[in-house]
């Protein structure tokens, strides 16, 4: 039905004779639709052919014809009359003179070689603007998206190794009054994406970019980028910092995005500006915007204003205290009469501990206590919880209350996710979080070695955040620097509140994930014995670990 209309329409104007009399002046909706119709008569001739019959053939030269089955198309004299009455003279004849051996007339009927090109796999939308440049000229510009991801998606995943294309080009149409009335007198394909235009990015999914290339691209290649690249905040950084420095161009970049590109970045930017120190605020007080910035300036706004009004820490990587701190590390509580390993305690014993503790003049704090710069008592300690254990809640909670004693408990945020039987709900966390005695920090997302290995340490294995020998950035990035910021991201979004705390599993580091794991977390924590000296900052302190055979009693 959509076809016959559009031919109907395309017809009509021809034998309307519009334009003739020189009183038919075409509104932007003519011309849209005018358009629509044109762009279906042009894929005739480029992308594919009339619609045809496949049982009804004729033979000629060599070739099969397919009797064309459009009854407003079944002679080609109808078809010339269709495409003279779209398009100018000149371009009606480029298209009817190429198509010499693609339509040809057999007993008065149009017959077809049919056949189809494959259209454009990263085109992900199309959208249209007219401009009346005079009374007999109207300008209709088309932009073509480019998204590789988005668009292949649904179909099938692009091979790893396949290049990330996104952006967009566009090609202007003009629509002007000829003689024979109103035609088109240049086109192009319905897919016309130029994937050659400077407004389109690709870059290679196997790498991951250096700072020194995000630096190097231009605004819209950047935020580009930013709208399907892992969730590593070096990039997300670059382009706050540029915000900060010259708010017009970056905002002008932003403005111009597809609109869920547009939001993605603009989330990531949100994202950003509540962990920097980065002053983008004074930047947009003074930027004067027009058009479609003025939407982008507001949200970045809100995100400042956001930032700036949270009793939120801080996250210096410099905070540092004239001070050492005694860091206590556990696991599992187990009920009495339970037998325990070096990863296990009883709830009795967890008891006297904490009496202990109490007895001895010693302060428990919380991770945000030392990220924001507190002053500490004169004997802190900090317990903390690795894994998220649900006897975290039903065993160790109480004696936190009992004892009014703070812990910060480390979460596997996975194992909330799939409210795994043995762990904290993410219900019980914020019940804990809200008494101001829990903290609840990241143990990653998934990186316990949550496969056959059970959670377990292997000696001479890859284990916690470490990169597997060989491994390709890209696959770096999603397996490990991906885990650790949605590890954050959705402790954060659960919880209603900044995450501060990071306990590395099995106390292993990784070089290459160092920048990532400082830029969201300012205390981390790792598993090597002894006290914590916070003159060195907040960053990497060892611990001690916590049994049955060594209570604190043991090193403290």
């Amino acid at each position: 039905m959509r076809r016959l209309l559009l031919l109907f329409f395309a017809l009509s104007l021809l034998l309307s004779g519009c334009g003739l009399s020189g009183s038919y002046a075409p509104t932007p909706e003519d011309v849209l639709s005018a358009y629509d119709s044109a762009a279906e008569v042009y894929d005739w001739f480029d992308r594919a052919s009339l619609p045809y019959d496949l049982d009804d053939t004729q033979h000629s030269q060599g070739r099969t014809y397919y009797r064309v089955s459009d009854q407003r198309t079944h002679t080609l004299s109808a078809l010339k009359n269709v495409v003279n009455g779209t398009f100018s003279e000149q371009l009606s004849q480029e298209l009817l003179s190429g198509a010499e051996h693609q339509y040809q007339e057999f007993d008065g009927a149009l017959y077809t070689a049919g056949g189809e090109r494959e259209g454009c796999p990263y085109l992900l939308d199309t959208q249209k603007a007219v401009e009346l440049i005079d009374p007999n000229h109207w300008k209709l510009t088309l932009t073509f998206w480019a998204d590789s991801v988005a668009s292949l998606a649904e179909e099938s995943s692009p091979s790893s190794d396949s290049p990330a294309v996104i952006g967009y080009s566009q090609y202007q149409l003009d629509y002007e009054k000829t003689k024979n009335g109103w035609r088109f007198t240049n086109f192009c394909p319905s897919d016309g994406l130029n994937l050659e235009a400077d407004t389109v990015f690709s870059f290679d999914s196997q790498i991951v970019l250096s700072q020194e290339t995000y630096r190097s691209l231009s605004d819209w290649a950047l935020c580009c980028y930013l709208v399907h690249s892992g969730q590593s905040p070096l990039p997300t950084d670059e382009l706050l910092n540029r915000c900060a420095q010259r708010p017009g161009s970056v905002i002008s970049a932003l403005s111009s995005l597809y609109p869920s590109w547009q939001q993605a970045v603009l989330d990531k930017l949100g994202s950003a500006i509540a962990r920097n120190s980065v002053d983008v605020a004074a930047a947009l007080r003074e930027f004067i915007p027009s058009g479609a910035e003025e939407s982008v300036l507001q949200t970045l706004r809100r995100y400042c204003e956001s930032a700036g009004g949270a009793s939120q820490p801080q996250k210096p990587s410099n905070i540092t205290y004239d001070q050492t701190i005694p860091i206590l590390m556990y696991h599992h509580v187990l009920p009495d009469g339970e037998e325990c390993n070096d990863m296990t305690i009883t709830v009795s014993r967890l008891e006297k501990d904490l009496k202990w503790l109490q007895d001895q003049g010693y302060t428990t704090v919380l991770p945000q206590e030392l990220a924001a710069g507190k002053p500490l008592p004169e004997k802190p300690v900090l317990l903390t919880f690795d894994d998220g254990y649900r006897s975290n809640y039903e065993l160790l909670y109480p004696l936190l209350k009992k004892y009014q004693a703070k812990a910060v408990i480390s979460v596997i945020v996975k194992m909330q996710d799939v409210a795994a039987s043995n762990f904290l709900s993410w219900d019980m966390c914020r019940e804990m979080q809200d008494s101001g005695l829990v903290e609840i920090g990241s143990h990653t997302y998934q990186l316990h070695n949550l496969d056959v290995r059970a959670g377990s340490f292997t000696p001479g294995g890859t284990n916690g955040i470490e990169r597997k020998p060989g491994e390709p950035d890209m696959d770096f990035r999603v397996r490990v620097l991906d885990d650790i910021q949605k590890s954050r991201d959705r402790i954060e979004e659960e919880l209603g509140c900044p995450v501060t705390f990071f306990a590395y599993p099995f106390g292993v580091e990784e070089p290459d994930a160092q920048a990532l794991i400082e830029s969201l977390f300012p205390v981390t924590v790792i598993t090597s014995r002894g006290m914590a000296d916070l003159s060195g900052g907040l960053r990497k302190l060892p611990r001690y670990t916590a049994t049955m055979k060594k209570p604190p009693s043991a090193y403290l």
